[in-house]
């Protein structure tokens, strides 16, 4: 059997980078004999391609990883990968087009076409950039159902869509493919598309890194009693305004934490670094530890291994998460957690989803107050095994997925 794994993001993109681990490890389990290569979202011709995919490379070194036949970004458009943009468009409508933007050989190789997990199937602008970008990570599904592959929509979260190209497109992928999302709003979304899609909803498959070798020390010493909280860029409202009140309350927050000693220190860490300058979290990360007066909220700018990673949240006493992967990392370690949600259905539903929506936020509204009732909720939860019950049913539940 040969398995094709489609639109993985870059390694600087922890959470990203997870979901592709994960779903490789859950396939494996269910296929051990089967053949998987890996389809890139970054094309060769850009800067980041050389760094893209080395955590992979060396956790899977049988695993072939192909760069992405069309353009990332303007700068990367040739005449080639510009024809392959027009056949794409061209695909909305005659989706036989799909056989030539670039996907034809692995695709026509490959027996199942696995979508892997992320937040990426949106279009918040009905523009033509908006339109070719989600162009650009269908054209394999497209080309897979256009030939009668078996094709996933593996851990995703889905929408918003704005545009009527955007909603033919994605009609299109959901009416055919097995959809598998991470919570019920993202169900809602494809089936007021595609009333009639095979959706099911099961946890993040980044919750299985709980399977993940975990290494056994970390590069440096870290305080006892740490904790680690995660920030990223606003996304949505009056920015600058949502921004200002958010750094503030979480200094707020951080402050009043080691004032109380709950913990002896607080961790600022960047849990995404790139690949592109909209995903990097460490210029909000200085600013924010800038803003802070207390020496002990200290930016931590070691480089971690995937296996690092997850035995530093593992060695925390709770995480404040903005970037919902941090959260995610944390849980499937056995960490407490806060989520603040920052744009689309992710954190809420998938909270919700795993019965601690009352520890997820707002990142446009949240107050220290709220933070603090959320880690003294997650400690309780921590204690009372709530956390372990809910990540040994996650667990459960991923290894009984059928990718049939």
């Amino acid at each position: 059997m040969n398995i094709l794994v489609v639109n993985a993001w870059h390694d600087d993109n922890r959470g990203d980078m997870a979901l592709v681990h994960s779903a490789i490890l859950l396939l494996k389990r269910r296929y051990p004999h089967a053949g998987i290569k890996v389809v890139s979202m970054v094309p060769v011709e850009h800067k980041v391609w050389r760094t893209a995919h080395i955590s992979l490379q060396q956790e899977f070194p049988d695993i072939d990883v192909i760069a992405s036949p069309l353009p990332l970004e303007a700068s990367d458009v040739t005449l080639t990968k510009g024809l392959r943009l027009i056949a794409a468009f061209l695909s909305i409508f005659f989706p036989w087009f799909s056989r030539f933007s670039g996907f034809n050989t692995e695709v026509k190789e490959a027996d199942l076409i696995v979508s892997v997990g992320g937040h990426y199937l949106f279009s918040y602008n009905n523009n033509f950039k908006s339109l070719f970008r989600l162009l650009r990570l269908t054209q394999p599904m497209t080309l897979g159902l256009h030939l009668k592959k078996k094709v996933i929509l593996f851990s995703q979260s889905i929408g918003p869509f704005q545009g009527r190209l955007a909603h033919k497109v994605m009609e299109n992928t959901f009416r055919k493919a097995k959809c598998v999302v991470r919570e019920n709003l993202s169900k809602e979304v494809i089936l007021r598309l595609a009333p009639k899609a095979s959706v099911d909803v099961k946890p993040d498959s980044a919750f299985y890194l709980a399977d993940f070798d975990v290494a056994p020390t970390l590069p440096i010493s870290v305080a006892n009693r740490y904790a680690i909280f995660t920030l990223r860029e606003p996304m949505k409202g009056n920015i600058k305004k949502v921004r200002a009140a958010y750094m503030q309350e979480l200094k707020s927050a951080a402050e009043r934490l080691l004032e109380r000693g709950t913990v002896d220190k607080v961790y600022i860490f960047p849990h995404v670094t790139g690949p592109i300058k909209i995903e990097d979290d460490r210029v909000i990360s200085r600013e924010f530890r800038d803003l802070c007066d207390n020496e002990a909220i200290e930016l931590f700018t070691s480089p971690l291994t995937l296996p690092q990673t997850l035995a530093f949240y593992q060695k925390a006493s709770f995480v404040v998460g903005t970037r919902f992967h941090s959260v995610v990392f944390a849980l499937s370690q056995l960490t407490p957690a806060v989520a603040l949600s920052y744009y689309g259905p992710k954190a809420k539903g998938i909270m919700s989803y795993i019965g601690m929506s009352d520890l997820c936020f707002d990142i446009e509204t949240v107050l220290s107050d709220e933070v603090l009732t959320g880690v003294e909720k997650c400690l309780k939860y921590e204690a009372e095994g709530k956390i372990k019950q809910q990540q040994q049913r996650i667990v459960d539940e991923l290894e009984s997925l059928s990718f049939d």
